[in-house]
């Protein structure tokens, strides 16, 4: 099932999820190694490769693989920007991941240390989107996109922007700040009932910074007219959130019969 605005199901219910090529079992840790059954199962050659492959118009950079669970580790090792954020690659031995995207588009990972009680969320982007295949292209572009904004942003509002350890353009990896519990996800605890009295202010505060901070007041005007060039080419993303967010749950679609 393909739902992108109204799936909202807690991973903790769910025991299986069926596929055209079989179902996505839960390892015995309780998560869904989906990166690995998609890399095991993908026909074309898109997913691991030393060349450039083309697959429905698909391009991807020389030496990019989709990881797994396991391959992120080792990912994580080779990184040591990462593996300081981790408490050391001497201490890898005690690493462990598990995915948790609950997106349609990208493969999210937590990568934790037992030893040290860190955790870092290693983000992955795909050539297509991740719950429909290779039938869907999309630009790992969309990668470069968003980890240059989330850098932006944290320079001009640190205290609600999570830091960003290191930008792999080849990997099409985003390697992030994990915010530790008690921190959830804002629309788990509103679905909850918790209430957030402070939640309008700090928005205000991101908003009000990032937005001034970026302005042609704030950097000029040569500055402000690079960042709109810069950023002048990311309609993929604009063009997916346009179609399956704001357009297709509200009329009869391909993907909307009701």
């Amino acid at each position: 099932m393909w739902n992108p605005s109204f799936d909202v199901t807690p991973g903790s219910l769910i025991s299986g999820i069926i596929t055209e090529k079989g179902v996505v079992q839960k390892t015995s840790c309780g998560s869904f190694e989906v990166g690995k059954f998609v890399a095991s199962h993908s026909a074309g050659t898109v997913l691991k490769t030393d060349t450039v492959p083309k697959t429905n118009g698909m391009k991807v950079p020389n030496g990019f693989y989709a990881m797994d669970t396991t391959s992120v580790l080792g990912y994580c090792a080779s990184k040591p920007s990462i593996a300081h954020a981790l408490g050391g690659k001497e201490g890898h031995k005690h690493w462990s991941a598990k995915e948790v995207g609950d997106g349609n588009i990208n493969f999210v990972y937590i990568v934790s240390c037992s030893n040290s009680g860190k955790s870092v969320v290693v983000k992955q982007g795909l050539p297509f989107v991740r719950v429909v295949g290779e039938s869907w292209p999309l630009s790992q572009e969309r990668v470069r996109y968003e980890a240059t904004a989330l850098q932006l942003a944290f320079g001009y509002c640190p205290k609600h922007v999570p830091e960003v350890f290191l930008f792999d353009q080849q990997m099409s990896v985003i390697a992030m700040r994990f915010l530790e519990p008690p921190h959830i996800i804002l629309r788990g605890g509103i679905m909850a009932g918790a209430t957030y009295p402070l939640l309008a202010a700090h928005v205000g505060e991101y908003l009000a910074t990032t937005l001034f901070g970026s302005s042609a007041i704030a950097v000029g005007c040569d500055a402000s007219r690079s960042a709109r060039q810069a950023f002048g080419a990311n309609e993929a993303m604009c063009g997916l959130s346009e179609q399956v967010i704001f357009t297709e749950p509200y009329a009869v679609a391909a993907n909307n019969k009701w």
